[in-house]
C-alpha cells in the first residue's frame, strides 16, 4: 500500500488501536557490513598499530652511554638497531644524525676523480666565490637538477630573488 508521509502515521495509529499496541510493531531492517565498511571498521581498530619494522636509510643515533639496556634494540648485520624512532630518541636526550647515501653523490665523486686524473686543480666548496656572476648564473638558471637539497621550488625561488 503506497501512502503519503502524513497518512502513514495515521495508518500506524489506526492499526495500534485496532489490534493493540502489543500486537503491532515496526519491522527492523539490518544492513550487513559490506567490503567497504568492513575495511573502514577494521582500519579504525588497527589504525595506529605497527605492521612493519625496517631500518632508516640514513638515520643513526649516537649516544654518550651504551644503548644496551637503555632503549629497545636488536643486533642486525653487526649493527645495533633501536626500535625507537627519532621523536622517542630525542625525548630521551639522544641525537639522531643522517648519513645520506645518494646515487648523485657517487656521480660527483666519480666526476671529481675523473677531473683529478686530468691533473686539474679542483676548488673546494670553501673556495667557490658566491659573489661570482658565473656562479649565480648557474644557480639562477636552475642548473641544479639532481642536487636534491637545491632542486626544489623553494631553493629556485630563493636563488631567483637573492643575488650578490
Amino acid at each position: 500500500i503506497d501512502l503519503d508521509v502524513e497518512s502513514q502515521e495515521e495508518v500506524f495509529d489506526y492499526l495500534r488501536k485496532k489490534y493493540s499496541p502489543n500486537q503491532v510493531a515496526r519491522i527492523a531492517t539490518r544492513k550487513k557490513i559490506g567490503w567497504k565498511m568492513a575495511g573502514l571498521e577494521s582500519i579504525k581498530k588497527i589504525q595506529d598499530l605497527y605492521y612493519n619494522t625496517s631500518v632508516h636509510p640514513s638515520g643513526v643515533v649516537i649516544a654518550e652511554r651504551s644503548l644496551v639496556g637503555t632503549v629497545p634494540i636488536k643486533s642486525e648485520k653487526d649493527f645495533l638497531v633501536t626500535f625507537f624512532e627519532e621523536n622517542q630518541l630525542t625525548q630521551l636526550g639522544f641525537k639522531k644524525y643522517d648519513f645520506l647515501s645518494l646515487k648523485e653523490t657517487l656521480s660527483f665523486v666519480s666526476l671529481i676523480k675523473g677531473l683529478s686524473s686530468l691533473r686539474r686543480k679542483l676548488p673546494s666548496y670553501h673556495e667557490v666565490d658566491l659573489a661570482d656572476p658565473k656562479t649565480w648564473k648557474l644557480l639562477t638558471h636552475f642548473c641544479l637538477t639532481g642536487i636534491f637539497q637545491l632542486d626544489t621550488p623553494n631553493a629556485r625561488n630563493l636563488f631567483s630573488r637573492f643575488r650578490p
